[in-house]
């Protein structure tokens, strides 16, 4: 389901690295992600961007997002607009037993 909502296109499941492929659920890349709080401007990133974040251990490092703004993973979905507009519109469309097995799944990173 995470995949097929959009949300494994920034945090892509796997990436090469050295050894192999890691499980590491990012791209490694800048998105807009947060329209409605620009960041600070660091390099390539224009204030609107974000580095999408490796998700493994997520359960573990709340408060979520690059600003802490997120006390949940739910709202740390939520919070996303941008380019994962699309994924929350759809994340948002699922019943609360469809989105259950999406918590897990993050909680289990």
């Amino acid at each position: 389901i995470f995949n097929v909502i959009g949300c494994g296109d920034c945090h892509v499941p796997r990436i090469l690295g050295l050894q192999g492929p890691v499980s590491a659920y990012t791209d490694l890349l800048l998105h807009r992600v947060r329209d409605d709080a620009p960041g600070v401007v660091d390099g390539d990133a224009d204030g609107y961007q974000y580095r999408t974040p490796p998700l493994w251990g997520l359960s573990r490092t709340a408060p979520y997002m690059h600003d802490g703004s997120a006390s949940t993973i739910e709202d740390a979905i939520q919070a996303h607009g941008g380019e994962a507009q699309s994924a929350v519109d759809r994340y948002n469309a699922l019943s609360p037993t469809e989105r259950e097995p999406i918590e897990a799944f993050l909680n289990s990173l």
